[in-house]
């Protein structure tokens, strides 16, 4: 994730937002949405939990002590079939 630091000004306006929040150029132009952190932390883990909560402690354990490893290239190549 990539980080962006404001301003003292920018970052008190920011902080007042409670919800998920537009946040546009001065042409109205939306640049992305703000969520605040404890609503970023629960969707995180919401996420995580429903990638891995159906994994048992023993699978879980079983995934990591494979030795078989791929690169994102390799993945791409096994999947396109080639």
């Amino acid at each position: 994730m990539s980080e962006i630091t404001l301003d003292a000004a920018t970052a008190a306006t920011v902080a007042k937002a409670a919800t998920a929040t537009r946040v546009c150029d001065p042409s109205g132009h939306t640049l992305g949405y703000l969520v605040p952190a404890d609503v970023y932390k629960r969707v995180e883990k919401a996420l995580y939990d429903e990638a891995f909560g159906e994994m048992t402690d023993d699978e879980v354990q079983e995934v990591l002590a494979d030795p078989r490893r791929h690169t994102p290239d390799e993945v791409l190549k096994l999947l396109e079939g080639n």
